[in-house]
């Protein structure tokens, strides 16, 4: 797959959402890292739903463990999360989504807001977690966490 990176001259960081859709497994496993904007979200999903990585995937890890800031208000994120929902609503599924985020984080914290909405989300189910292996197993993945590490880095998408 082409990857794509952008750095973030204010910040001077690079600025990561990668995805890896593994249909196989009905997974789809996304990975932010560094300061996300809204614009940047939306770039994420519009590229997602051009590529039909949310058909047939019934199960969505989001990795926030790196994720350092964002200039996301809380509208911006109820906005995300009626996206996601769109998204599976549109396709006529339910999706279990977990969140892995470090304790006492700003992933953490953001992962917190994504939750409060989601769960007024028709067809969404959704945890966040601290380890990456609480949450693959929540999705019911018993497959060694380094698997998903692995091919998450190895094949993923990059979206600046």
């Amino acid at each position: 797959m082409m990857q794509v990176a952008r750095y973030r001259i204010g910040w001077m960081s690079v600025v990561t959402i990668s995805y890896l859709h593994i249909p196989e497994e009905s997974l789809l496993l996304v990975r932010i890292a560094g300061h996300v904007s809204r614009a940047e979200n939306a770039q994420a999903l519009r590229r997602m739903g051009r590529e039909g990585v949310f058909l047939n995937i019934d199960r969505l890890l989001i990795d926030v463990t790196e994720f350092t800031g964002s200039d996301m208000s809380t509208s911006d994120m109820h906005w995300l999360v009626s996206e996601i929902a769109h998204q599976i609503r549109h396709l006529k599924m339910d999706m279990r989504v977990s969140i892995c985020a470090l304790p006492d984080s700003f992933g953490f914290a953001m992962a917190r807001v994504f939750h409060s909405f989601a769960v007024l989300t028709d067809g969404l189910e959704m945890v966040a977690l601290h380890e990456v292996a609480e949450a693959l197993r929540w999705l019911d993945l018993n497959a060694d966490q380094h698997v998903y590490v692995e091919r998450l880095q190895a094949e993923a998408t990059v979206v600046g």
